[in-house]
């Protein structure tokens, strides 16, 4: 028997019961187990918090995640008809379900009810509406520092975490957020969120935008640089730690350089009283490790520890420099006081891998031949192609995955776009049709996750995965494969969906026309 949403559901609430339903289960606890036998579709691959997230949805008589989600929506909407709330939420970023499409229906919420704005200052905010801005400060300026809306934040984070679209002079970001300020808004608003990590996330982190999952999910704000300048100006602080960290994956050092600017410096501390690392620290054993000449640069100059070790690893930063093969960088580090550290044949043959150094790799492996056998070899040379192709020559296995998750090299070219490296692993045997287990994710899924269109076909045209293939209407090769084995029509997915949900999924109905036919046959 199913549970049922009570009258005002809440996502983060049954988030959090996906996490602790999920932490039962590590802890072996039978209760945990019990629920999985009787809702997951495959509990013997129960493994992370999607498979803990689809249990949740199953007991409250949903097919998936994403199901349940929209069901909270609506019933958000009936028990409220709030569609104000709805597109305050849908227009920011929320750090645990981002995806394009939250954007997009908060843009049509917008065009079929404009008038929504009118309904409190928190939707005029995230929809960046000076005139309704204006006029719901008007005789209560106080609404300028006022806590509310469907995430109950001031108005100014609605501003700095929407990523709604902007009609100058009537909708202007930059103009709202002035306009608030000048009204009294705190320039250094945040929240803490425990279902965010327990981080300090800022209106400057808002602004700043990026993160784990990518830059087409987790844009900056159009107007991050002027809003942030506003910001500082109006006393956030410099020491963003959250959002220097999600803003670490691309290049470029304009975040550190304006934080720097306004006073961070080597004393502050990721977040005094819980996390006592310090935050330059952090960022230059992040920075070592991607082989980032320049942020290293800069974070040593402004005093960051050469000597720090990386609090994931525990390995210090001349290590991880000798090994990601950045001479260049352990250098830096030893002028900074590091000191040189005599590595084992292992971290010797990674470090000669990732400079291309054929000799040195093919004399230590007459010393261990088993040294070419580490998944995490490949995994590490993402965007190093010289290296990828010494590995590959030397028999490293391109399909191997490496570690918890499953995720071979062509997932992390996937992301990061790397096309030279994509082409070189496929042309090597690569499959793009490997499921990883935490997302339940090919290759293809992770590039078209990521907005990378070209790279999504490209690892299309090499696939032999029904549901791909369905939802992206290759309508050949599904023929192709169903011809081979008439029974992939009936394959289930890890959440229970199938080749037909999948095709349907994607708008194309000739693919589940087929489909439907070997079904019937």
């Amino acid at each position: 028997m199913s549970a049922h949403l009570p009258d005002r559901p809440s996502l983060p609430s049954l988030r959090q019961q996906a996490k602790a339903l999920l932490k039962q289960h590590r802890d072996g606890h039978a209760e945990a187990s019990a629920r999985i036998r009787d809702h997951h579709p495959r509990p013997d691959s129960f493994e992370g918090l999607r498979d803990a997230q689809l249990v949740i949805a199953r007991e409250y008589g949903y097919n998936s995640w994403k199901a349940l989600s929209e069901a909270v929506h609506t019933a958000i909407d009936g028990a409220r008809d709030d569609r104000a709330a709805r597109f305050a939420d849908l227009a920011c970023l929320t750090y645990t379900e981002d995806h394009i499409s939250r954007r997009q229906q908060a843009a049509e919420l917008l065009a079929e009810a404009p008038e929504l704005v009118r309904a409190d200052i928190f939707a005029a905010a995230a929809a960046f509406d000076l005139a309704a801005v204006e006029a719901h400060l008007s005789g209560a300026p106080e609404r300028a520092a006022l806590q509310g809306g469907p995430r109950d934040w001031p108005p100014l984070l609605y501003v700095c975490y929407s990523r709604a679209s902007e009609a100058p002079p009537d909708r202007d970001a930059v103009a709202v957020a002035r306009l608030l300020l000048d009204a009294g808004a705190p320039g250094d608003a945040f929240i803490v969120d425990e279902s965010l990590g327990g981080w300090r996330w800022s209106g400057l982190t808002g602004v700043m935008g990026e993160g784990e999952n990518g830059l087409l999910q987790q844009p900056p704000h159009a107007h991050a640089r002027a809003l942030a300048d506003l910001l500082l100006a109006h006393g956030a602080d410099p020491n963003d730690a959250q959002g220097l960290y999600n803003t670490m994956f691309t290049p470029g050092n304009e975040w550190l350089e304006l934080l720097l600017s306004h006073g961070l410096n080597a004393s502050h501390t990721v977040s005094p009283g819980r996390d006592e690392t310090k935050t330059l620290d952090y960022q230059l054993s992040q920075a070592v490790k991607r082989g980032a000449h320049e942020r290293v640069r800069l974070l040593l100059e402004h005093q960051a520890d050469a000597s720090g070790v990386d609090g994931y690893t525990h390995r210090t930063n001349y290590e991880h420099a000798v090994m990601e093969g950045s001479p260049e960088i352990a250098a830096m580090l030893i002028e900074h006081g590091a000191a040189a550290i005599d590595l084992p044949i292992e971290d010797r043959f990674r470090a000669a891998a990732m400079r291309g150094d054929k000799a040195a790799t093919v004399d230590m492996l007459e010393e261990d031949p088993e040294l070419i056998a580490d998944p995490s070899l490949l995994m590490g040379a993402v965007h190093k192609l010289e290296a990828v192709e010494l590995l590959l020559e030397l028999g490293a296995d391109p399909n191997r995955p490496d570690g918890d998750g499953g995720r071979v090299l062509l997932h992390e070219a996937a992301w990061f776009n790397s096309a030279a490296v994509a082409e070189r692993l496929l042309a090597a045997g690569a499959r793009s049709d490997i499921r990883e287990g935490t997302h339940h994710a090919t290759p293809v899924g992770f590039a078209n996750h990521a907005g990378h269109i070209e790279m999504r076909d490209r690892l299309l045209d090499h696939s032999r995965d029904i549901f791909d293939l369905a939802h992206f209407g290759r309508m050949e090769q599904v023929a192709t494969l169903l011809t081979e084995n008439a029974d992939l029509a009936k394959a289930t997915a890890h959440d229970g969906s199938t080749p037909l949900d999948s095709a349907e999924a994607g708008g194309h109905g000739e693919v589940a026309a087929l489909i439907r036919q070997h079904l019937d046959e």
